[in-house]
Order: C-alpha cells, then sequence, then structure tokens
C-alpha cells in the first residue's frame, strides 16, 4: 500500500506525439506553428530571430521558462530543433526517459528512411546529418544528444559562394536569399548594415569568422571577407576570383568609400547590380567587394 501510494505522487509524464511525418513537414513558419499548436506546444516567447514553443512549460520569471520539451524556428533562415529532455529525477531517483521519448522513434525512423549525409557543427555540437527524400524542407535533418536532452536539428549546410550568388545580389532580400541558401550564420541587422559570417573561432576576448559577408542597406553595396589559403586551388576565394576574371572585362582600380586599399575591379555582363565587382588581397586577409564608382 504504501509503495502504490508513493507511486501515485510521482509525476506522469506524457510526451506530444510529435513524429518523423511531423519533422518532415515543416518548411515554412506556418507549417512549424500547426505542427507545434496540433501537437499541444504553449507558445513560450517571440523576437526579431526565433519563435520559441514548449510543452507544458513551467514558467518562471526569476530562473526562467522550463519545459521537457522545446522547440524553436529562426525567422532569418527556416531552421527549426526539437529538444527533448530525457531525463528526470523524482525523489532523488533518476529515471532514463530516452524510450519513452518521440526522439528515439524519430530518429529510428530517420535512420531507416534517410541517407546519412555528414557530420556538422553548429553552436558547438556535432550533428549526425541525412537527407531524406520525404521531407519538404530546404537542407538536412541532424540529431545528437548533450546534456541530458536529445536534439533534432534543421540544418542548412554551408556551401562555397559562387560566381553566380555574387552576381545575382542587387538587393537585400537577394542578399538574404544567397546567405541563407549557403547556409551562413546570420550575424546582424541595424538601420545601416545586415551581416552574416561562418566558420566561427572563438577565444577568451573574441569571436571571429573566417568568413563574413556585409550588406549597405544606404548604397546596396556588399562586400565578403575571406581568411585564405594562396596556395589552394579549390578555396572558395580563389575558386570565385577564378570566375570573376574569367568572365568580367577589367575595368579599373578603384577605392571604396571605407576601407583605404586600392581594389582591382571588373564590369560583368552578367551581373544585376549596379556598379563593379572587385577584389583585394592584404597581408591576414582578403576582400571581393561592391563598388559603386563615384564621379569624384
Amino acid at each position: 500500500m504504501k509503495r502504490l501510494l508513493f507511486l501515485l505522487f510521482i509525476p506522469i509524464l506524457s510526451y506530444s506525439q510529435i513524429t518523423y511525418k511531423d519533422v518532415m513537414s515543416i518548411n515554412s513558419e506556418k507549417t512549424f506553428k500547426r505542427v507545434v499548436i496540433e501537437n499541444g506546444f504553449e507558445f513560450d516567447k517571440s523576437d526579431e530571430e526565433y519563435i520559441g514553443y514548449g510543452m507544458n512549460i513551467n514558467r518562471d520569471s526569476i530562473n526562467g521558462n522550463k519545459s521537457k520539451l522545446w522547440s524553436r524556428y529562426s525567422k532569418i533562415n527556416g531552421e527549426f530543433n526539437f529538444q527533448f529532455s530525457l531525463s528526470s529525477n523524482f525523489y532523488g531517483l533518476i529515471k532514463d526517459l530516452t524510450d519513452e521519448s518521440p526522439y528515439n522513434s524519430i530518429i529510428e525512423k530517420v535512420k531507416k528512411n534517410c541517407k546519412f549525409y555528414d557530420i556538422i557543427e553548429k553552436n558547438g555540437l556535432d550533428y549526425v546529418c541525412y537527407s531524406c527524400p520525404q521531407s519538404t524542407y530546404k537542407g538536412k535533418i541532424g540529431f545528437t544528444k548533450s546534456e541530458g536532452s536529445g536534439v533534432i536539428q534543421h540544418i542548412l549546410p554551408k556551401k562555397q559562394i559562387t560566381y553566380n550568388d555574387v552576381m545575382s545580389i542587387n538587393s537585400d532580400k537577394t542578399f538574404y536569399k544567397v546567405m541563407i541558401e549557403n547556409g551562413y550564420e546570420f550575424l546582424e541587422n541595424t538601420d545601416s548594415i545586415i551581416v552574416f559570417g561562418i566558420d566561427v573561432n572563438e577565444d577568451s576576448l573574441e569571436t571571429f569568422y573566417d568568413e563574413w559577408v556585409l550588406y549597405e542597406k544606404t548604397n546596396g553595396e556588399f562586400r565578403i571577407k575571406f581568411n585564405i589559403d594562396e596556395d589552394n586551388d579549390e578555396d572558395s576565394y580563389n575558386v570565385l576570383l577564378d570566375d570573376i576574371k574569367n568572365n568580367c572585362t577589367f575595368y579599373d582600380t578603384l577605392k571604396n568609400s571605407v576601407w583605404t586599399y586600392d581594389y582591382v575591379s571588373y564590369s560583368c555582363s552578367e551581373s544585376t547590380y549596379e556598379g563593379k565587382i572587385s577584389y583585394v588581397i592584404t597581408d591576414s586577409m582578403s576582400y571581393i567587394s561592391h563598388i559603386i564608382p563615384t564621379t569624384d
């Protein structure tokens, strides 16, 4: 009898029945909201970058809200994730909930129905990623475990920016499109600039990106910064520069209004932007920049 009463005091955990089919169906903010709301998630918060939902949220304004199942959608690039708590502590008893969690069943179906793609690092975690023919989203689905949670993460893999990508940028809308489709990470959006980056390196003082791309809202100029290996012909900078030289016509040497370097500039017949595409190599890094020549 005492044992029965003890068990009655243990909270009963019931997971939402998030399924493999649900995950495969998410390809927009609208379909994300449909999946989480139909599965009983509660709205948590929303800002310029993300929308967050949770299951049976324990709201705490001091220590932060808690939930055994979170989900988040990026308004910037459409990536989404589900984070499942896989352990609980009742009266000092640790219970492993992995077998009871939809995380396990979804992962088994991913491994059964999809093809292994690669290991992709994102936000300090390594994800095993798969290509799924049933998916409606662009990109890959990845999964990992961290600190007692199982995470299912939609990821847009990083690709090299191509000559055609550069030629297509003529507005903040087309800039966003190129950055997102190539898997770059959103960094900043102010009144004057938009910035994306890739291949993060961190130390105790700063965060560095091997490549970042900046778009100026005031005049539509953009520039790409590369940390390059000049001896590597497959390096994205070298590939892009060769394509510019092969497809465009030398124009002149120009100075950017912000940077003091002399840029070797080209006119490209395929360009959709106003102005020229230019490049410069410095001691520590190199740039490919869009420059609108001035009459001064």
